[in-house]
């Protein structure tokens, strides 16, 4: 707070102007480094694992180059470093830049105060600047925020977090950029070696303030000044002696900041430390700076001779126990006190215009006593924590003042409605104040008018005889009175009073006390005229002093520590919201210090700092109310719990059978618990739509929010525990299908819960459930898709929100997905691998291998989970299975590669096997033995490529189900949906195939893309056509290869008629149906010729076969090939 009283007065250039402008830039950086450090990623403020080898503090500047090579070396850290650069870098820049401005700022005040001192101001120097007021202020303002920003920076960014982020931009764009700032900004900014927890280090922080050299005469003059003089006028508005160190608190932090710039004033200058405590500290050691950072002066002066010894005077266990019993006492009396004050009616416009010094006396000792008990009785720093003597003071102070923390919450709550209903009261008198003024002036006109007509004998009156004379008299005050002016305060107050007095006089005479009506007239209008002197005299002045003695800056952070009494207070009597609102309202009052430099410097600065401050308010309002929602799932999870039990009424059913079925207890104990989810959503919506700073506040949306941020906190949970496997139980496929089910039992009593409530809470709760859990599961599946992709991941998710955050949730060691969507997606690939299970293509489904061959993983088990985690989850899943094929996809491409052009044996046997076979109409001589010994020779290399086409043949499969499913959801749930995109998609496809006509335009690209996204969520992909990479390098003697991994496979398998395809001889062998759709996607990625090759391979092997005897083996060639084709 600073200045609050005197307004800023334009300034035409000058050291004034300049001091003002590097005021506001202070300003300013404190709210950057308070939002910068909201923004720290993980990887800097905690770095473990291999992340530890590339982010370094400052010891890689002794030594880059062995953390470069290091690095350069290793390939898997090199591909770490550069994702760690490209997802940070925007970041690391934004940090830079705030420690480059703190950087600048310190030099530019040096550079500011040498330039007084050079005389470079016209007729400007130090000595005059100290004789302004305002000079005065604003230099003392200036060095004041420098150490604020030093001591700020220290407690929100640490200096280990500082160095490695400092180093990373060094390292990513530093050195390209020449930055020349860079190492006075390490510097300055490098670890001062403050720990978290900790005890204070040496010599800080006056080491850290010794890195900004400001001249100490200019320190012992700023000294002088704070001192002996009160900078900011405040004493009149602190008129008690004993609340002299309240009204002195800013200017004490600001001396207190300052004495660090010069240690030598704390260690040696006993007396002048001895003067400074007796005026600032006498009665208090705590102070807190701007927005409530604290600091115990026992601890803080410890290592310093002249300060301990003077502060340790004005501390002794006497002095200590009578401050502390008298702010308890005087909290005591103030409760009540302000609690008769706050009873309907008790305070009226009448009462705050005759009494409103009595009231800004309640509201000035309220809030000294709050001060005083908030600062000595909150939990103790990490400093104060470890110094014993101020551990001493503290079990003192809270022994002695006799209270509890409800105590002083109800304190806080009475005292800032009090100032709620004073403020708005007064501003209401104030808007209506001329209308007020007219009103009483013309009643009070025509009575005397009235009266006057009487004594003139125009108007009856019993027992009153006409006089001349007063009827002139009366007439002159009525035209007096009508002549008074609102505008002209002083001259109608001064005309009013005496008006009064005259009246007053007036009633002496015989004539008129002799007649109780007349007596009544005048008493009214005299009344009247009292009221008009009240109004007149009601200013702007009367609001000032209620913001100034309600200010709330030393408790921005401490009010943290009442969250819990509030939500409990909130849970209990829900309406009591409308009280603590005026609590918010109090808060934000405290922001107007930090702002305030900023308006009068005109900076662009001030919405972007207005509104930082504002929203930090907000999601401490979120915070405290959260309670409701939270409430309101506890009452919910009753409910569900109840209507579990109590079935749906029949719709035809014997009336004899009503009660049996109605379960009247239990619909009772729904209704009530129905009943308390109303109330509770009407206590939020006592908080009324409330302006915070710029931020308005409003209740619906802040309850809306509240639901979203527990329900995704809840189901996330949920579907966290529920989805764990156990990749060695027997029975796999058992434990997925029940998780499955008992998710999908858990996730509908969930949403028939939030569409029963609806209606009773004023929310569309059904829109919620759906926006809400899409989101989770899209964010779930950009998780486990980064794992594939090189790219943004959780800091920069589109479905994140720092407003309704997505939790994150403690994974095992060996656990290979990031969330429960990965591990559904790798049970699903588990129970379906081919050495347990045999896939039925007439079916869709796989069996079991074993007898007796139960269905493992079909269609209905997608729609079970389609039930569970909804359309999103299983177009999430077919995402990531995608991603996995594409992966399978490089991987085969990759290995194919190696087997046939590497391996020298492979690629000229493959050429031999070329000219041997010659021409594939030809028929091969002695067909068993001739494939037979090129088999052998091949077999280890078949083997291992046929795995992967199995696996990409395995994902495709499943991708299949799940598309058949999502399209037969579209076509029941979105019909319109599906014909528009089927319509759209054959008209693109019509367009693209055309010649003159393309896709090149960015516009169409972007169609195309977006229509892919929604063709997949509405089934409308085929995956076994999909295309996964670019098209690979032709391999040489690929179609040969193929072929002979083909027959080489079936050589090796039988007809099942069950299954209508091949089987392997041998169990869990391979699964040549899943084997035929691994090929066809492959195929997919190469020329169509390719797979025309592959075809007369094969019918060439089938001939040559049939010829020579083998009927059955060419039988099934003949088989596969179909299916190929």
């Amino acid at each position: 707070m600073f200045n609050k009283i005197t307004f800023y007065r334009k300034m035409k250039g000058g050291a004034e102007e300049a001091m003002l402008t590097l005021v506001a830039r202070a300003n300013t950086l404190l709210a950057d480094i308070s939002r910068r450090s909201q923004e720290i990623p993980s990887v800097f403020r905690d770095p473990r694992g291999e992340v530890s080898s590339i982010i370094a503090d400052f010891s890689y500047l002794k030594s880059p180059d062995i953390l470069e090579s290091q690095i350069a070396r290793n390939e898997r850290l090199n591909d770490l470093d550069l994702k760690i650069k490209e997802e940070h870098l925007d970041l690391l820049k934004r940090f830079y830049d705030c420690f480059e401005s703190i950087e600048r700022y310190g030099t530019d005040l040096i550079q500011f105060i040498d330039d007084l001192e050079e005389g470079r101001f016209i007729q400007q120097n130090l000595e005059n600047i100290l004789q302004r007021e305002e000079g005065k202020q604003l230099l003392a303002e200036a060095v004041y925020l420098q150490g604020v920003i030093l001591l700020y920076i220290d407690q929100q960014i640490p200096g280990d977090i500082r160095e490695r982020l400092l180093v990373s931009y060094y390292r990513y764009c530093g050195q390209s950029t020449n930055n020349s700032n860079i190492d006075t900004v390490c510097q300055l900014l490098r670890s001062a070696g403050l720990l978290s927890g900790g005890k204070r280090p040496v010599n800080y922080p006056e080491n850290l303030f010794s890195r900004v050299s400001i001249q100490k005469p200019v320190i012992k003059q700023l000294v002088g000044v704070l001192r002996s003089e009160d900078l900011y006028n405040m004493l009149p508005y602190y008129p008690q002696p004993e609340d002299r160190s309240t009204a002195l608190s800013v200017q004490a932090g600001m001396l207190f900041i300052i004495l660090y710039f010069d240690p030598q004033i704390l260690r040696l200058e006993t007396a002048m430390m001895r003067e400074i405590v007796d005026k600032y500290f006498s009665d208090n050691w705590v102070i807190s700076l701007y927005l409530g950072m604290t600091f115990w002066l026992p601890e803080a002066w410890e290592n310093y001779k002249a300060g301990k010894q003077a502060i340790n005077n004005t501390t002794t266990n006497s002095d200590v126990k009578i401050l502390a019993s008298r702010h308890g006492e005087k909290l005591l009396n103030l409760i009540p006190r302000l609690e008769e004050l706050l009873l309907e009616g008790a305070v009226t416009k009448k009462i705050i215009l005759e009494n409103s010094l009595k009231l800004i006396n309640v509201v000035r000792e309220s809030n000294v006593t709050l001060r005083w008990i908030f600062l000595h009785s909150t939990a103790l720093t990490n400093f104060a924590a470890g110094h014993k003597r101020t551990r001493q003071l503290y079990e003192l102070c809270l022994k002695e003042l006799k209270i509890g923390s409800k105590d002083l919450f109800s304190l806080l709550v009475l005292s800032s409605r009090l100032e709620q209903l004073i403020r708005e009261m007064f501003q209401k008198i104030l808007q209506h104040r001329a209308d007020m003024w007219n009103k009483l002036k013309e009643d009070s006109s025509n009575r005397l008018k009235e009266l006057a007509d009487v004594f003139g004998g125009e108007q009856k009156l019993s027992r009153i005889q006409p006089n001349k004379k007063l009827q002139s008299w009366l007439q002159q005050r009525a035209e007096q009175i009508s002549q008074l002016d609102v505008d002209d305060a002083e001259k109608s107050s001064y005309i009013a009073v005496q008006l009064i007095q005259a009246l007053t006089e007036a009633r002496s005479f015989n004539q008129l006390s002799s007649n109780l009506q007349v007596i009544q007239y005048l008493s009214e209008t005299e009344k009247n005229l009292l009221q008009m002197v009240q109004l007149v005299s009601a200013k702007d002045q009367v609001l000032v002093k209620v913001q100034i003695l309600a200010d709330f800056s030393y408790g921005w952070e401490l009010v943290q520590n009442f969250t819990q009494i509030m939500q409990s207070e909130i849970k209990s009597t829900p309406s009591v919201v409308s009280d603590i609102r005026c609590v918010f309202i109090k808060m934000s009052g405290a922001m107007e210090g930090a702002v305030l430099r900023i308006s009068e410097a005109e900076s662009s600065d001030l919405l972007i700092v207005s509104e930082h401050y504002s929203r930090t308010l907000v999601t401490f309002i979120r915070k405290v109310l959260q309670v409701i929602p939270d409430s309101m799932f506890d009452l919910l999870d009753q409910i569900i719990a109840l209507q579990a039990q109590t079935p749906e009424i029949p719709t035809r059913l014997e009336k004899d059978k009503l009660r049996e079925v109605s379960n009247f207890d239990k619909r009772f104990e729904i209704a009530k618990l129905t009943h308390q989810v109303s109330v509770l959503s009407r206590g939020i919506m006592a908080l009324g739509k409330t302006l915070v700073g710029v931020v308005q506040v409003d209740p619906h949306k802040l309850l809306e929010e509240g639901m979203r941020r527990e329900l995704i906190s809840r189901v996330s949970l949920l579907l966290h525990n529920t989805f764990i496997f156990n990749p060695r139980s027997k029975e796999r496929f058992g434990e997925l299908t029940d998780k499955v089910t008992k998710s999908w039992k858990v996730m509908e009593s969930f949403r028939k819960s939030f569409e029963y409530i609806q209606d009773y809470i004023g929310i569309s709760t059904l829109c919620l459930w759906q926006e809400e859990i899409s989101r989770l599961i899209n964010y779930a599946v950009e998780r486990e898709a980064s794992m594939f992709l090189r790219g943004p991941t959780q800091f920069h998710s589109q479905y994140q929100s720092n407003v309704i955050p997505i939790p994150e949730h403690k994974l095992n060691i060996d656990d290979a997905s990031k969330n429960f969507m990965g591990r559904i997606a790798r049970e699903l690939i588990g129970v379906s691998e081919y050495q347990n299970v045999v896939y039925a293509g007439e079916d869709e489904s796989w069996f079991s291998m074993k007898p007796p061959h139960s269905l493992m993983v079909s269609e209905s088990v997608i729609n079970q989970l389609g039930l569970s985690i909804g359309v999103p989850g299983i177009a999430g899943l077919s995402r990531l299975l995608g991603l996995m094929s594409v992966q399978k996809m490089q991987n085969l491409v990759e290995v194919l590669q190696k087997e046939i052009l590497e391996e020298q044996d492979v690629f000229k046997l493959l050429d031999q096997t070329q000219e041997h076979l010659g021409s594939y109409s030809d028929l091969v001589p002695y067909p068993a033995k001739t494939y037979g010994t090129i088999l052998n020779k091949i077999s280890k290399n078949i083997q291992n490529i046929s795995v992967l086409i199995v696996s990409l043949g395995q994902l495709t499969i499943l991708r299949q189900l799940m598309s058949h499913h999502l399209s037969g959801s579209a076509r029941f749930q979105a019909k319109l949906l599906r014909s528009t995109v089927e319509s759209l998609q054959a008209g693109i496809i019509t367009v693209g195939q055309t010649k003159e006509s393309g896709f090149r335009e960015e516009s169409k690209r972007n169609l195309v893309s977006e229509l892919t996204s929604i063709t997949q969520w509405i089934g409308l992909d085929q995956p076994v056509d999909q295309i996964y990479i670019p098209s690979p390098v032709p391999i040489r003697n690929l179609e040969l290869f193929l072929a002979l991994l083909i027959i080489h496979q079936v050589s090796k398998s039988v007809y099942n008629p069950s299954t209508g395809f091949l089987l392997s001889r041998r169990p869990g062998e391979m699964d040549l149906f899943v084997l035929v759709q691994g090929v066809h996607v492959l195929l997919n990625h190469y020329h169509p010729q390719l797979k025309m090759k592959i075809s007369k391979i094969l019918k060439q092997a089938e001939d040559s076969l049939r010829i020579g005897g083998d009927t059955v083996q060419a039988d099934n060639i003949h088989l596969f090939n179909n299916c190929l084709m």
